[in-house]
């Protein structure tokens, strides 16, 4: 008998509101149900329309609760509004009736056309979907989905939703707590993505496209993963773009790529207890190389892997601060600077290479064990390696005229191979410690070598002239 008595009460809050509906102004909703397989429909057209924490008099407080609201399971809310200036409010923190859906497999779709548009709404439960499309400038969605109660997580996830399109100074506030997924899509300019996930096993998709776009991503326990819906890479696409992304916890991963100039990434993965961390980064492409693009990766846990790939004049600087990290590097392009710093033992760079003139590699090993494999093609390169424990390797090609090789290794037991191709090409590198080996091959007309060696039992070898 309640559940009957409050869809009547719906029923005729909603016929109350058609006539004003129809009138095409300051129409308002408020609604309030509980119970199973509940069903609201709202459908509005015109300017200003409200739908939730409102009232028939501007003045007076809502007769049913301060928000729409609905408590059960199975529960669907779909909304329409159409014109500028609309508010869809589901969710106020601290109100009566502040969460429009609580329980299990309840769903929300809202639609929003007009400038100036808004949703707040909250779900708590699980298995809860919501989804929300806005197609004008100005427009905000805050989404909030709390799936805490989960018995098992990464099984029953909550699902998010959104689309904004065709507009500018847009924004989505995505709070998740519990195994949630995310997918969300902007395009126009200005537009901000604000991301916070708690606990483990959270996902989120993320496409941008258009210029001075922003995406600020927090994921914290474990198991998050930071991509795009088709391929699994988030994609930002024109200029000026920036993404910052903080994980902390096991197993974090982002794979995405930026399109277009002057975007930066900031990649976070600080994972004071977390290992195995992953980051796959990708700015410009092949066919459509870019400029003044930067990338900024830090990762402090134990096995963690980073991926970086840049097509055009870039910047890209990289720390990892753990044991058994790798990095693999690739810029192609003129001007291209690359920072490389790991500071445990075990670390490695491998296949890495910068193809183009006037590009900078430097790079620094703290640890031991370490090694850095790294190949420069083009002209006037310059490579800075500084390895400062026992038992670092150096394998270094350049090929092309007038690049430079400045190697020091500090410890027993160092390797290098120092390998130019090309005219006009300068080695200067020295080895501290005792049983350390350099081997030098300079092949073309002009080149120059030095090498210091101080302790016992190290050896080098140099060969200048025309490679056979």
């Amino acid at each position: 008998m309640k559940k009957q008595f409050l869809f009547a009460s719906v029923s005729a809050a909603a016929i109350a509101l058609a006539s004003a509906a129809y009138a095409g102004d300051n129409n308002q909703t408020n609604i309030n149900q509980t119970g199973t397989d509940g069903t609201v429909t709202i459908d509005q057209t015109g300017n200003g329309n409200t739908a939730g924490a409102s009232s028939f008099n501007s003045g007076a407080a809502p007769t049913i609760s301060n928000s729409l609201e609905q408590g059960g399971t199975s529960n669907t809310l779909s909304l329409t509004q159409s014109g500028d200036d609309n508010t869809f409010t589901g969710a106020a923190a601290t109100a009566s009736g502040s969460l429009v859906q609580s329980g299990t497999n309840n769903s929300a779709d809202m639609t929003q056309s007009g400038n100036h548009g808004t949703v707040v709404l909250s779900q708590a439960g699980t298995s809860n979907s919501a989804s929300g499309t806005q197609g004008a400038s100005d427009s905000h969605i805050t989404l909030k989905q709390d799936n805490t109660a989960e018995p098992y997580p990464g099984v029953q996830y909550n699902m998010a939703s959104v689309n904004q399109s065709n507009g500018s100074n847009d924004t989505v506030t995505l709070t998740q707590t519990g195994a949630n997924s995310a997918m969300l899509s902007q395009t126009g300019s200005s537009n901000t993505i604000t991301g916070t996930q708690t606990r483990e096993g959270n996902n989120l998709y993320v496409d941008q496209s258009g210029t001075g776009n922003n995406v600020n991503s927090t994921q914290s326990g474990g198991s998050d993963t930071v991509w795009g819906s088709s391929p699994a890479t988030f994609v930002q696409s024109g200029t000026g773009n920036t993404l910052r992304n903080t994980q902390s916890g096991y197993y974090a991963t982002i794979s995405g790529a930026q399109y277009g100039s002057g975007n930066q990434i900031t990649n976070l993965q600080l994972n004071g207890t977390g290992n195995w961390a992953s980051a796959s980064i990708t700015q410009g492409s092949a066919s459509a190389a870019s400029s003044n693009n930067v990338a900024l990766n830090t990762q402090t846990g134990s096995y963690d892997t980073v991926s970086l790939t840049q097509y055009g004049s870039n910047t890209a600087v990289s720390q990892q601060s753990n044991s058994f990290d790798k990095a693999d590097f690739t810029q192609n392009g003129t001007g291209n600077y690359l920072s490389n710093t790991q500071g445990y033992t075990n670390d490695t760079v491998t296949a890495s290479v910068q193809t183009g003139n006037d590009n900078m590699m430097i790079n620094s090993q703290f640890g031991g064990d370490d090694t850095l494999a790294f190949s420069q093609i083009g002209n006037n390169n310059y490579l800075l390696n500084h390895q400062n424990q026992n038992s670092e390797t150096l394998t270094a090609l350049q090929q092309g005229n007038n690049n430079y090789i400045s190697n020091s290794q500090t410890g027993t037991v160092q390797s290098a191979m120092l390998t130019q191709v090309g005219d006009n090409n300068l080695v200067f590198a020295s080895q501290t410690g005792g049983n350390s080996t350099a081997t030098v091959g300079q092949y073309g007309n002009g080149n120059s070598a030095a090498y210091f060696q101080t302790g016992a039992g190290n050896a080098v070898t140099i060969t200048q002239g025309i490679k056979h």
